[in-house]
C-alpha cells in the first residue's frame, strides 16, 4: 500500500487542467477568453441573501488554465448590492448567448465568453483579479 492510494489513479496532466495553475499571483489586466468552470448560487455570509459564485478558466495565451472568479449579489439587504449584482449578472447571461430568462446557474457552465479582468484591492488589501 502506498501512501497515495486514496487518490486513486491520480492523472497529474487532467488536475493540472482541472485545477489550474496558480501562483499566487493575479494575471494580467486584460481580456481573456474564459469558459465557465462552475456557477454555484451561495448564501450570503449573513444567510439573508443569495450570491452567484462564477468559476472560469482561462483558455489560451500565457494565462491558459488560469481560474478567475466572479460574485453577483442577486438577493441583498442592501439594494446597492443587488442592482449592481443583477447588472453583473445580466452582464454574464448576455456574454454567454442569453436572450431570455436563466432558470439555472447551471446552463452558464461550459460557456465560452470573453471578459475583462482587471486588478484591484482584495482581502488585505492583496491584489486579485475582478471582472
Amino acid at each position: 500500500m502506498s501512501d497515495l492510494d486514496f487518490l486513486g489513479s491520480f492523472d497529474p496532466e487532467q488536475e493540472s487542467k482541472r485545477s489550474g495553475s496558480f501562483d499566487g499571483e493575479p494575471i494580467p489586466a486584460g481580456w481573456y477568453e474564459v469558459v465557465v468552470e462552475r456557477a454555484e448560487i451561495r448564501d450570503t455570509k449573513s444567510g439573508e441573501g443569495k450570491y452567484l459564485n462564477v468559476g472560469l478558466i482561462v483558455s489560451g495565451g500565457m494565462s491558459d488554465g488560469r481560474w478567475v472568479f466572479d460574485r453577483c449579489n442577486l438577493l441583498n439587504a442592501s439594494e446597492q448590492a443587488q442592482t449592481i449584482g443583477r447588472a453583473q449578472f445580466a452582464r454574464l447571461c448576455l456574454a454567454c448567448g442569453f436572450r431570455m430568462k436563466v432558470r439555472d446557474s447551471s446552463l452558464l457552465v461550459g460557456r465560452r465568453l470573453q471578459v475583462r479582468v482587471v486588478i484591484g484591492a482584495g482581502l488585505n488589501d492583496e491584489p486579485e483579479n475582478m471582472i
